[in-house]
Formats: structure tokens, sequence, C-alpha cells
């Protein structure tokens, strides 16, 4: 990519008045085009000081549900089926096009429709975008996926030895051949499908993981997760009768936020000898002596702060119960 940095004369733009866009250099118009949608940065190919310009943009955003609102505004003018089907042309010319060759983040965002993955071709299309992004050196990469079936990821996404930010959306978690994301720092698994062994093998395999988000929808009866480098761990539970045992020995901050329907679940924990600060919500859902006897575990923290919407009970240094 050329940045022009000879001094230009000054572009007429209508009706006379000075065109300072089209005077600015590429590098910066390509920057302010990464942070538009990539269907807007690519129909700014329209204007010729623009041209192909969008093909140099570090960032690709994908969002399914945005694409039908810009294409067919009215609901009736296209089926699900041929919506899809032209969002996918649509990525697959943006992949095909593209010319930068790393990338900073890669979007893609499935969601609010009747889509079945189950059409071979549709599944491979999905797994190609995912591997074109993994091969690009892909820093920041979201993938939310709101249909009836579970979107199976490439096995390369979990040696990717470039990504920072992982966020995955109801997504299928498999058994891996091996798992090493060594330049991991945030990993977000949110209403993600898999057994409790799969998730400690992802988290495992991410030994410079600091931040861990997990969103559990009805999934797991026990899940055990451990990490020897995580500082942050947020645990958002919907799941009845649930056993979670916690082991990181480096962890600073632990939020849990329990919601929905009154829960009966044991926290164990056998190492969070680092633990500082400890954040409990919801505390309606659960009963006193399962607080208490999560509390007796974590007696050394300094702070804990148990709320509800509307109510609030911080504990400072807090050893004693």
């Amino acid at each position: 990519m050329e940045s022009r940095t000879k001094k230009m004369i000054p572009s007429e733009g209508i009706n006379g008045f000075e065109d300072r866009l089209s005077d600015l250099p590429d590098n910066l118009i390509v920057h302010i085009l990464s942070f538009m949608p990539t269907l807007y940065a690519v129909k700014t190919m329209l204007l010729r000081r623009f041209g192909n310009l969008w093909t140099l943009v570090p960032t690709l955003t994908f969002d399914l549900w945005e694409y039908d609102q810009v294409i067919w505004p009215n609901e009736d003018d296209a089926t699900n089926d041929e919506v899809f089907s032209s969002f996918a042309r649509f990525i697959r010319n943006v992949v095909m096009l593209h010319k930068r060759r790393t990338i900073d983040s890669f979007h893609l965002s499935i969601k609010a429709f009747d889509v079945e993955f189950k059409d071979p071709k549709l599944i491979d299309d999905i797994q190609l975008w995912l591997r074109f992004a993994i091969d690009r050196e892909v820093k920041d990469l979201n993938i939310y996926f709101d249909g009836d079936d579970d979107l199976v990821l490439p096995h390369c996404i979990f040696m990717s030895q470039s990504l920072i930010t992982l966020t995955l959306y109801g997504c299928m978690l498999e058994h891996q051949p091996h798992v090493h994301m060594g330049t991991l720092r945030e990993l977000s698994l949110v209403n993600v499908q898999g057994s409790g062994l799969v998730f400690n093998q992802v988290i495992l395999g991410c030994p410079s993981l600091q931040e861990l988000n997990i969103n559990i929808f009805n999934l797991f009866h026990v899940l055990n997760i451990t990490s020897p480098s995580v500082s942050k761990l947020c645990l958002e539970i919907y799941h009845p009768c649930l056993s979670i045992t916690l082991s990181f020995p480096n962890m600073k901050n632990l939020d849990i936020c329990v919601s929905g329907i009154s829960l009966s679940f044991m926290v164990d924990v056998i190492d969070v000898s680092s633990l500082q600060v400890v954040n409990i919500k919801g505390l309606p859902y659960l009963s006193l002596p399962l607080i208490e006897a999560f509390l007796r575990q974590i007696r050394n923290v300094e702070v804990v702060t148990m709320s509800v919407d509307a109510f609030e009970v911080r504990f400072t240094f807090f050893h004693e119960f």
C-alpha cells in the first residue's frame, strides 16, 4: 500500500467546495474504512478516489442480519435461503479479492435466521472463511452463530499463533488432536456446546490466557476448569444442579453471575491462592448454605461483593465468617 505524501492540489468537490476527503493519503482512507462494516466499505469502490482501497482494510465484519436489512429492507423481498445465499456469495467475493497480508479482526455473525447447517457446501464455505482468517494471522476472531444446528469449528483455529482474542457464541467444541494458541490472551465461550473435558482441553491449550469468560446454558452437570495463567475469570451460570471445580493459582478477580431458575450448584476451589476480589450476583437464586460453603473456601480474599439488582453487600478485607 502506497501512501501519497506529495503535496497535492486540492480537489474540486460539489458546487465548487473543496473535496478534502479525496485529498487524504491512501493509508488514512484505509484506516477510516476499517471502522466501517465490510458491506459499506466495499460499496466505496463506486467512488473513483476510493477504488479498491477496501481490499486493504485490516478488519472484516460480516453480519447476516445487517446484510439482510441493507440489501432487502422489506421483509417479503427475499426468503431466508435467498438472503443467506447472497450473503455467502458476498463473503466469498470479499475473501477472494482481499489483498492485505494480515488482518487485525474477523467477525462473522449469523443469527435470527432459520439457517440449517446441513448442506456440505455451506459448511465448507464457513470453514473456508475461518481458515482464511487464520491464514491471514487474525488477532481478534469473533464467531456468533444462532441457528438450529451446531457449527463445528476447523482445527486450525485451535493451533493459531496470532490470535489474541477469541469469542465463540453458539458453536460446537469437539475434541481436538492438539490445542496450542500460544498468543491468546482473552477467551469467551458463550452458549458453546461440548463436554467439560473439551472445554478444559481448550483452556489448557492457551498458556498466555489472561481473561476467561464462560456463559453456561444447560451444558454441564460437572465442569472442572483449570489454568495456571488466567488472572480474571467470569462465570455466568444458567444451569441447575451444576458442580464447578476451579483451579486458577494466578487468578486475582472472580465474577460469578447466577440467573434463571433457582439453582443448586456447588463451586469447589482447589487453588485460588492469588484471589483478591470476588463479585457474586444473583443472590436470590442461591441458598445460604451454598454461599457460606463457597465463602469458607476463599476466606483470604481482600474484597467480596454480593449483590442483586438493587442491593449490594460489600466485605472489605474479609477473613472471618
